[in-house]
């Protein structure tokens, strides 16, 4: 994504007895656009998935501008996200005797059942099949 700055003549006419008066207030209007966006970015996703906001926030990367390079970028990258990252009950283990059917929410306001999942060391899995293991 671009983005088209307008009025960049009269700004430059009101900071020209300024020294490096544009370039300043054009990487600073531009860091702050990055971050604005990253902001939106992550209210987005935590408006329709249960997920917090600091497991998006880590996805993000911002290169910043300066004065000399008055460039910005926002970028996210990331692996897929563990299951037990999102909304689950019960929160605590439930193996041996304390075994209890296992409901995630992946979107908000969808809790399901995981089906022969279960929860050992805060983790969330999941049975493959009838055996023991494989477990994903």
């Amino acid at each position: 994504m671009t983005m088209q700055i307008e009025g960049l003549d009269q700004a430059s006419k009101l900071l020209a007895h300024l020294p490096n008066g544009i370039e300043t207030a054009l990487s600073r209007s531009l860091n702050r656009a990055m971050t604005e966006g990253r902001t939106a970015a992550i209210e987005s996703v935590t408006d329709e998935y249960t997920l917090k906001a600091r497991e998006v926030r880590s996805t993000f990367s911002v290169n910043r501008a300066s004065r000399r390079h008055l460039q910005a970028s926002l970028m996210s990258r990331g692996s897929s996200v563990l299951l037990s990252k999102y909304a689950h009950r019960p929160q605590t283990d439930t193996t041996g005797a304390k075994r209890r059917e296992v409901k995630v929410a992946v979107r908000k306001g969808a809790m399901k059942s995981l089906d022969r999942g279960f929860i050992h060391e805060g983790l969330l899995l999941q049975r493959q099949g009838r055996l023991r293991y494989p477990i994903r």
